[in-house]
């Protein structure tokens, strides 16, 4: 596990950021810059995102969306993808994108963690 200061820290020298009065102000840009060099410091891969603009398929008025609201949405359908679809389709989907030999493949009592 990654530290949160070395995180900070990463972030802050991948950006050129300086701290002025314990003070930060970001730039889109910057906000950008963090969200590119995240993979890098902490191993981890963003898979997707859900926006009020996502809503309007439904034909929400989402002007009247509070970030509390869309933050309640996100929670709910991190949970629900990674309870019903995420281990299968990482499954299938890493059958389709690699071609690595795995680690005892002669191991097949647990069907469940087989690709």
């Amino acid at each position: 596990m990654v530290s949160e200061k070395y995180i900070k820290e990463a972030i802050m020298r991948a950006i050129g950021l300086v701290i002025v009065r314990d003070k930060i102000e970001l730039s889109i840009s910057d906000i950008q810059k963090i969200i590119d060099v995240l993979p890098e410091v902490t191993g981890d891969f963003p898979i997707t995102s859900v926006c009020r603009d996502d809503l309007t398929r439904y034909n929400i008025d989402i002007d009247r969306i509070t970030d509390n609201d869309m933050a309640c949405i996100a929670d709910k359908m991190c949970d629900d993808y990674c309870d019903q679809l995420y281990w299968e389709s990482l499954k299938v989907i890493v059958n389709e994108c690699l071609s690595l030999p795995k680690i005892g493949e002669d191991n097949e009592e647990d069907d469940d963690y087989n690709i």
